[in-house]
């Protein structure tokens, strides 16, 4: 038996013998942290009869972060490139109206840089270039994206990604991708886009990280 008074936030705990013994709690109880940590918002696997693999609905502004990891996926055709899209509500991806800024992505031993402006506006990045269609080929990635309120101005994803064969064979990718969100459109997903032909393999899955 444990005694005395508790104070704020503590608790009093008597422990009986027996197989009848009871726990008693008496007083507040509270636990720091629940609420916090990752949780899983959305899950699924590359959509094999299109290019398109869409991940909907997985941004609501209810975490601090948000994280895409995705693995194992591979297209039909030999040597594609991985576009990236933010997707709005309706399913379908952010318009060419918009502004998307890839701030800066290194794809193997190359670095790109592409900053829209004035007329100029697109709706896709390439994370990820050569990627092959081979069963012993795989590709991988992290994609991490802070504060998706939907009013918020700016979207921001943070990307690191690359591919392996059984040969030894290995690009590497990461880079930034910035969305001038200038429609105020609410973004609700994301999207990973094979630039020919459709997915052959693949999953993802997001969590979102509450707290902080």
């Amino acid at each position: 038996v444990l005694t005395g008074q508790p104070a704020d936030g503590e608790v009093d705990v008597t422990i009986g013998a027996g197989a009848s013994s009871t726990t008693t709690i008496a007083g507040d109880l509270s636990v720091t942290g629940i609420g916090q940590g990752l949780k899983q918002v959305g899950t699924g696997s590359f959509n094999t009869s299109g290019v398109t693999t869409s991940m909907p609905s997985i941004f609501d502004g209810t975490y601090n972060l948000y994280i895409i990891y995705a693995w194992d996926f591979r297209p039909v055709s030999d040597g594609i490139d991985v576009l990236f899209r933010f997707q709005t509500g309706s399913g379908s991806e952010v318009s060419d109206t918009q502004y998307l800024h890839e701030m800066q992505c290194t794809r193997g031993s190359a670095t790109y840089r592409q900053f829209t402006s004035g007329t100029t506006k697109v709706n896709q990045s390439t994370v990820l270039d050569g990627l092959g269609n081979a069963a012993t080929e795989t590709g991988w990635c992290r994609m991490t994206f802070p504060k998706m309120s939907s009013t918020s101005y700016w979207k921001q994803m943070f990307f690191e990604g690359g591919y392996i064969d059984d040969a030894g064979n290995t690009s590497y990718s990461n880079g930034a991708v910035s969305l001038r969100n200038n429609e105020g459109t609410a973004i609700t997903g994301a999207q990973l886009t094979s630039n020919s032909g459709n997915w052959a393999s693949g999953t993802w899955v997001c969590y979102g990280l509450a707290g902080g």
